[in-house]
This record gives structure tokens, sequence and C-alpha cells, in this order.
């Protein structure tokens, strides 16, 4: 008699990447000094976790943004470093009110002293002085017009977090229609997609970057990672008692029917259904585009393909999975013939393909 499956197991499908991905192995080679950096700045004062945390922001650094390159490689990885590190001291703080007042004030913080780096206090925490470092260096590198975006795009991360604490604090989820927005929002997207262009260290001409289809091809690009981030993360995240408001979850909210298998197959299917659209406004902008918005568009695709190369072998997503739970890579989208429901904004993002 075959055992059941546990309600909470699945295998993660194949990812579809059919992009080339790169590595920068002159930021891999950075993990030590970044280590050091968290350690002395107070981030993480265990020295081994601080080591962990520095490998997880040179490698995933080189292997998504390898178009960055001395300084603004070493600013992008002590970024990733001290956004993983700051989302574990999150998890670890819980769900409290105090909790809560805390992150909100930090939030508040982090964008007034990405507008002045200057703007410390003796009341800042080492989590917001951790950050002025990364802001100072942020205003060498970055263009005007890509640091204002950048800017923007914390004060959007801001409303997101209080957007997900409400949600937790009623025990609601967002409608899958809604979902994609909440999402980008509550995972600093726009400022991804501005940390992305930063490192190119180009500065794209006004017309084409805030165009409707340069836009969505950032939406769509960071959304990608997003929903890999989440499915890549979903063992480490419901282990440890973390509040749901993942796309799979709300597919399950919205269908009770559906079990997690159902589920994530769904999310998957959604997600190749945002590269392929992704695949189009690249194809569509990349032949009349100037040659900063080219390396613009490549580097969001090494992003893509970055991010699903570097989960596969990092140990903040393998290290406590079964052999199962191990991503596929694929350059074959398995799910194109997959029935679904669009969220509007896979609708609004398809409309500037047609």
């Amino acid at each position: 008699m075959t055992t059941p499956a546990p309600a909470t197991a699945f295998e993660l499908p194949t990812f579809w990447a059919p992009i080339t991905p790169l590595a920068n192995t002159d930021t891999q080679a950075m993990a030590e000094e970044i280590g050091h950096w968290l350690h002395q700045t107070g981030v993480c004062p265990d020295p081994e976790q601080a080591a962990l945390m520095g490998a997880v922001g040179a490698y995933g650094t080189g292997a998504t943004i390898p178009s960055a390159n001395g300084l603004s490689a070493r600013t992008m990885a002590r970024y990733m470093a001290w956004g993983f590190a700051l989302d574990d001291e999150c998890e670890r703080a819980g769900a409290s009110e105090d909790g809560l007042h805390q992150l909100i004030r930090r939030v508040v913080r982090l964008v007034q002293v990405m507008e002045t780096p200057d703007a410390l206090t003796p009341d800042d925490d080492v989590w917001v002085r951790a950050w002025a470092d990364i802001v100072q260096d942020l205003h060498t590198i970055a263009q005007p017009s890509a640091l204002r975006r950048a800017i923007d795009g914390f004060r959007g991360y801001a409303l997101g977090v209080v957007h997900e604490a409400s949600l937790q604090r009623t025990a609601t989820l967002p409608s899958l229609d809604d979902y994609l927005a909440f999402r980008y929002a509550h995972g600093a997207g726009a400022a991804v997609a501005a940390m992305v262009e930063i490192s190119t260290g180009v500065d794209i001409p006004a017309h084409e970057i805030d165009s409707p289809a340069a836009i969505a091809a950032a939406q769509t690009a960071v959304t990608i990672v997003q929903l890999d981030n989440e499915l890549l993360s979903r063992h480490k995240e419901t282990e440890g008692g973390e509040y749901d408001c993942s796309l799979v979850r709300v597919l399950q909210n919205e269908d009770p029917n559906l079990t997690l298998q159902d589920a994530v197959d769904t999310a998957n299917a959604l997600r190749n259904r945002i590269l392929d659209t992704f695949l189009k406004l690249h194809d569509t902008l990349h032949p009349g585009a100037s040659p900063q918005l080219r390396t613009y568009l490549e580097a969001l695709g090494h992003l893509i393909a970055g991010v699903t190369m570097w989960s596969a072998t990092s140990p903040r997503y393998t290290s406590d999975t079964s052999p199962a739970n191990e991503p596929r890579l694929s350059n074959t989208d398995t799910d194109r013939h997959h029935p679904l429901t669009l969220p509007k904004d896979i609708a609004r993002w398809n409309r500037l393909t047609e």
C-alpha cells in the first residue's frame, strides 16, 4: 500500500529558462569581503552567518547581475547580502505589533537615507547604518534618473510592506487579479529593476526607459524572478511558520479544489506565460532600441536566467530539500498549453506585444 504524500509535500516543476546565463567570477570572489562587511556593521554578528550571507550576496550578484563590475559589483553584492539578511531578520521577528511598527519605521528610514545618505541619526539601527554604506556607493555609480527610479521603487516597497502586514493582521489574501501588483510592490520590484539598470552603467534615454513597453519588460522580468523565488523558497518559509501570501496560496484560495501540487504547477504555468511575454517585449524593443536600452534588456534577461541558475545550487534554497525538490532546468516551456485564467497584469502586458 502506497503511503500518501503529506499535504505540504510537492515537487518543483521544471524551470523554463531559454536565456543563456552568465557568471561574473570577479564578483563571486568578493564573498569574503562582503561577509566581513556584514559582520563589521553588526548586520550579522555571528561570523559564520556573515560568511554565508556574504557568499549569498557575492555569488548571487555574480550570477544574476553579471554586468556589474568594480564598485558596482561590490555595491550590488552588499545590497543582495543585506537584503536577504534583512528578510531573515524580519522572519525571526515574527508578527508582533512592536515588530510591525519597527518594520514600518525602518522602511521609512531606508527611503529617507537613500535620498540623503548623510541623514543618519544616533537612533538608527545597524540595518539602516549598513544601508547608508550601500547608498553612498549608489550615489557614486548611478545615473541621476536611475537613482530616482530606485528611490521611487523603495517608496513602493514601503507601501507594499504595510499592505502585506495588513493582510497578515486580518488573515486575508489578495485576489488573483491583484496579486502580481501586490507582489511587485512588497518584493521591491521597481527597486530591483532600477538596481539592474544602475549595474549596467548606461544612461538610457528617457523616452525609451519610460515607455510602456520598456516598463513592462522590467516588470515582467522582475515578476518572473519573484515567482521563481517563491517556489524555490516555499519549503524554507512554510517550515519557518511564515505568513503565506504566495501565488500558490492565492490560487488555492480562489479554487479550494486545487491540490498543492496543482497550485504549484499552475503558478509555474503563469510564470511561463509571463516569461513568454518578456521574450516578445524584448524582441519587439531590441531592433530599434538605443545601445543603452539594448544593454538593459540583455541585463534583464541575464537576471532571469541567473536567478534560476544560482538558485539551483544556492545552499539558501537547496540544503534542506530532497532531490525531488531540486530545481530542474529546461530550454522548453512544457506548460504552454496549460489552461489558465490570466490576471489583469498579464493581459495588460500581452496587449503591448499585439
